[in-house]
């Protein structure tokens, strides 16, 4: 392998937090274009490295790649293990951080302590792709918090807002209570396997105590019971109650809702989209790459869990849908709807319910098909509702619906950006999120059942819910009239670059998702085959 290409992985995550440490020191004799520039050309590499690691496992006969820190054996030493599911979800966040970046150049041009933005941004960005591609769950914790601690400083960045302080505030305590549970349920994973090496549990989980690494133990020498259900019971619990409430799957999701409206809509799109999205695949990992096809009595206790997922999934569809149509303040409204997308990824993993053939193949992949398809397609345009709401503020100097009239007229291009955007949220044919949507009711349709049935008929009706809230958007935005102060001024080129280009996203992939069903089922191989972890252990054991 080429060096390159070997450490393309830690690269993604290292140089975010490389030019974190060097800005402080260049930020007190350059200025703030050039300390955005800096923040734009780490993103940049990060997702350049991003995209070799996802070529090199294309090249790979396993499709898996490894990355042993400091030469250290898995599972004593911290190892990053990608294979097509992170490394899919590691483009999809690298590349919506790039935008972002490149975006709070002229986002922020009127804000002041703008290089502690950009600090921030970069240590959150190399948190978030380090969840992305650890095979650590203790790694998974330190990545975790690396992002949420700069978050709180990002909520509040425009401190003078008594709402911005509040928000983050709030953020801070249940963000706190979230990472604190997930600890609680690594204490219970180590106790009951030796180890939080995710190729090292998925072995034992599937395999029995007597796999493994030796170096965590076979832990039927000692005695310990062979039912280890009661143990998953409390690990998965803890797991869905930190990530449901990083990726806001109601009732966990109000944090999310009030830190999205009071932070910067660049960080919005950050929490909204990309935290999302990271929270949403740790999830799958548990769920499905290390309890899915456990034996039983733990299979009967994962599916209860499935069921559980299937039932928030239609909370979540249905809360976020009608509470985000009786929104008036635009970025919360675009929170809502976040809740209500992620609903329909919880209905997708839900699916598999009742499913007993592990590994799953052919249609039995459909709902984790549906859902990383949904993952994506929802990340790509809930960054760019927001980057718009950020330009919409920028010109209006206000969140309110009842502020966007006459923005049809004065700046056309940003509001037909936030017109597709909505449009392609909602479900409307021709934009990306429909076809993932299709694809849910598709999987939905294949399971069969009555429950399954009414989840589809929950999509529609959420579906429907969502146009009436954007179109109360779109029809403000080229009818209403104009606010008084509306400026006529051009947007900065740094804020309607990634606007436009994530626009023409969300056309591409709805006009021509087979640009990436090939890489979505490829994911959903990797997610649910419990081969992949296998080959890692063979590749990790000690003999």
């Amino acid at each position: 392998m080429e060096p390159l290409f070997e450490h393309a992985p830690i690269l993604a995550i290292a140089m975010p937090l490389f030019f974190a440490f060097i800005l402080p020191g260049l930020s007190l004799f350059t200025g703030r274009r050039f300390w955005g520039l800096l923040t734009s050309l780490g993103m940049g590499i990060s997702l350049i490295m991003s995209a070799l690691t996802f070529l090199n496992l294309s090249l790979l006969p396993e499709r898996i790649q490894l990355y042993k820190l400091g030469g250290w054996i898995p599972p004593v030493g911290i190892v990053l293990e990608v294979d097509r599911f992170n490394a899919l979800v590691g483009i999809l966040v690298a590349f919506s951080l790039l935008m972002i970046a490149i975006y709070s150049m002229g986002y922020t041009s009127r804000d002041y302590g703008v290089q502690y933005y950009y600090i921030l941004l970069l240590i959150m960005g190399a948190g978030l792709m380090g969840c992305v591609y650890t095979g650590d769950l203790f790694n998974l914790f330190v990545f975790l918090e690396v992002a949420t601690i700069s978050s709180y400083g990002l909520i509040a960045f425009r401190k003078d807002d008594r709402i911005s302080l509040e928000g983050s505030l709030k953020y801070l305590v249940m963000s706190s209570l979230g990472i604190n549970v997930y600890l609680l349920a690594l204490a219970f994973l180590y106790n009951t396997y030796g180890t939080l090496n995710m190729a090292d549990l998925a072995a034992k989980i599937h395999g029995g105590m007597s796999a493994g690494s030796p170096l965590s133990g076979a832990i039927d020498a000692f005695g310990f019971p062979k039912d280890y259900s009661l143990s998953a019971l409390a690990i998965i619990s803890l797991a869905i109650w930190t990530f449901g409430i990083k990726g806001s799957i109601a009732p966990l999701h109000f944090p999310h809702v009030d830190a999205a409206q009071a932070s910067p809509a660049s960080i919005g799109a950050m929490f909204s989209g990309v935290l999302s999205a990271v929270s949403l695949y740790a999830l799958m990992r548990f769920l499905l790459t290390l309890y899915g096809g456990a034996p039983m009595p733990t299979a009967a206790l994962v599916g209860a869990f499935l069921l559980l997922m299937l039932l928030l999934g239609f909370i979540s569809m249905l809360v976020g849908a009608f509470m985000a149509l009786v929104q008036t303040d635009l970025k919360r409204l675009l929170a809502f709807s976040t809740v209500a997308n992620v609903g329909y990824v919880a209905f997708a993993i839900g699916l598999l319910a009742q499913e007993r053939s592990w590994p799953l193949t052919g249609a039995g992949l459909l709902p984790i098909d549906a859902a990383i398809l949904h993952i994506v397609n929802h990340t790509i345009v809930k960054v760019l509702l927001f980057l718009c709401a950020g330009g919409v503020y920028l010109l209006t100097g206000s969140q309110s619906l009842d502020d966007l009239g006459g923005i049809g007229r004065v700046k056309p291009s940003l509001a037909a950006a936030l017109a597709i955007g909505g449009l392609a949220i909602a479900g409307v044919p021709g934009l990306n999120c429909f076809v993932s949507k299709w694809l849910l009711i598709a999987a939905a349709l294949d399971k069969g059942g009555v429950v399954n049935y009414l989840g589809i008929v929950v999509v529609v009706i959420s579906s429907a819910a969502m146009l009436a809230a954007y179109l109360r958007i779109i029809y403000a935005m080229f009818s209403g009239i104009p606010r008084k102060g509306l400026i006529s001024g051009s947007i900065p080129a740094s804020i309607m670059a990634p606007i436009l280009i994530l626009t023409a996203l969300a056309i591409i992939l709805g006009v021509y998702p087979q640009a990436i069903l090939g890489y979505v089922r490829g994911a959903s191989e990797a997610v649910a085959s419990p081969a992949y972890w296998e080959y890692v252990w063979e590749v990790v054991r000690i003999k």
